[in-house]
């Protein structure tokens, strides 16, 4: 054999002119010669015995193809279907998409570990199969989907109050006399004036008329006469270093100048509300006037006199 007749080339080499060559270069050189020796007679039992064909046979054993296919009870495909094969501990190993033909392949490693595959697609109910990967070299799945039942559950709505709302309904229904929307505020809301239970460390800064922003961080406006504290409703509002910690004077007086027959509606944006963009557009208190009445900062509210008939 080829192997051999080489060996024993290398071999006569080696012990050739022993005179010139060291006691450790020979010791190196045959135990080399010696070590290719045992490969050889390796690959020569192996010849005999026919070991390559079976090493060959085992490779392709080492993996199990799995055709997987997904379908209605009727028998129709469905396409796009998650499929995941998992193995018991590990999880999910392998994922794919079945075809338009409802169909999926998968090579997966042969083993005796238990093994599932798993269907699942947005509106069908999902299906589980659990496979054995030992034996068969292929395997097919056919797994069935329903439809999922369309009924949802029942959602309970409860209604509250609206909190950081005051309507013009309600003014109208209160039997407390208020001339103008600071005093509205102050009898039928006051917390709407200073949110204490979600923005206790807030003011309420800006006032927005009619979409417009008409005041802007009015707490920055100094507070004469250095009041320690005062009373808004039935709620004491503090003040430090001339600055007041909730609702500014300034926002007492753009709303005094309302006259409450003027207004359709008053909502309050507080500290936590970021639905509306913009600068100033939270700790904000939104005034909406009926139609036809307009604000400035002369008149306060006020019908413009093209709305007034004329007396003659």
């Amino acid at each position: 054999m080829p192997c051999f007749e080489r060996l024993h080339v290398d071999l006569r080499t080696a012990n050739s002119r022993p005179e010139r060559r060291s006691r450790t270069y020979r010791g190196g050189r045959l135990w080399h010669l010696f070590t290719r020796l045992l490969i050889c007679a390796t690959i020569a039992s192996a010849s005999q015995s026919g070991l390559p064909g079976t090493l060959k046979a085992q490779g392709q054993r080492d993996s199990v193809v799995v055709m997987v296919t997904v379908a209605t009870p009727s028998g129709a495909p469905i396409a796009a279907v998650d499929l995941v094969i998992s193995k018991s501990p590990i999880g999910a190993i392998l994922a794919m998409q079945t075809s338009e033909a409802g169909l999926a392949i998968f090579k997966v490693e042969r083993s005796n570990i238990r093994h599932a595959v798993l269907a699942r697609k947005v509106g069908w109910t999902p299906n589980e199969r659990p496979i054995e990967l030992v034996e068969a070299d292929s395997i097919r799945v056919s797994l069935q989907l329903e439809p999922a039942a369309a009924e949802l559950t029942a959602i309970v709505v409860e209604a509250r109050r609206p909190y950081y709302v005051l309507a013009a309904s309600e003014i109208a229904a209160s039997k407390r006399p208020v001339r103008d929307a600071l005093e509205a505020l102050q009898k039928l809301k006051p917390a709407m004036l200073y949110d204490r239970d979600r923005c206790p460390g807030e003011v309420v800064d800006n006032v927005w008329i009619n979409g417009r922003r008409v005041l802007f961080m009015a707490s920055n406006t100094p507070i004469l006469g250095g009041r320690s504290s005062r009373m808004i409703g039935n709620v004491r509002v503090r003040t430090q270093a001339g600055r007041a910690s909730a609702e500014p004077p300034a926002v007492d007086s753009v709303l005094a100048s309302i006259r409450v027959e003027h207004v359709q509606d008053i909502r309050l944006v507080n500290c936590w509300d970021t639905s509306l963009p913009g600068v100033g557009s939270n700790n904000a208190l939104y005034v909406s006037l009926k139609p036809g009445v307009d604000w400035d900062w002369k008149r306060g509210s006020f019908i413009p006199d093209s709305l007034n008939p004329v007396r003659r």
